[in-house]
């Protein structure tokens, strides 16, 4: 019989998600998404990107597109994350029935280090993206401490992505 699929793909869709959901909960904070487009434009100019990404990405502009963009920056992430989990599943399946090669050492064939690629880009630009709306409504976030419950989020998850490679080891 075929192994058991991985529980902990969807604990990183879960993960997606909950990023997706803290930029909802920053929105949220605000009343609606019309506020913090009418306050990004009375700002003289959008936050400039941080190095080096200011080399390669062209100047966001201020108001409703720079909210879109970080929302959007965020959700692309959740959808990334749930299509290559679904891969990852099918890819296992079909590896266990020997109609795909096997992920082993010098095998670029297999697709598991293409997925964890195009994860760790999406996450990085989801990243990204949230670290730039902070950066335009940082003052006005600082009342409800972002900072703090978005590293508590993240090391939850991080902290249960580390425990889950101890027990693998262990095993």
């Amino acid at each position: 019989p075929p192994p058991p699929l991985n529980p902990y793909q969807a604990r990183e869709c879960y993960e997606a998600f909950v990023i997706y959901n803290f930029v909802l909960y920053l929105v949220a904070y605000f009343g609606s998404e019309q506020e913090i487009v009418a306050m990004l434009q009375q700002r003289k100019q959008a936050p400039e990107h941080i190095p080096p990404m200011h080399w390669c990405l062209p100047k966001w502009r201020k108001g409703e597109r720079y909210l879109a963009v970080c929302k959007r920056g965020a959700l692309q992430y959740v959808v990334v994350r749930l299509v290559t989990s679904l891969l990852a599943c099918f890819c296992k399946l079909f590896d266990t029935a020997g109609v795909l090669p096997r992920f082993e050492e010098g095998n670029y064939t297999s697709a598991y280090p293409y997925l964890v690629i195009i994860n760790t880009a999406s996450q990085c630009w989801a990243l990204y993206c949230l670290v730039m709306f902070f950066r335009a409504v940082r003052e006005e976030l600082a009342p409800i401490r972002p900072v703090g419950k978005f590293l508590c989020v993240k090391s939850v998850i991080f902290m249960t992505f580390w425990q889950q490679a101890l027990l693998s080891l262990a095993a």
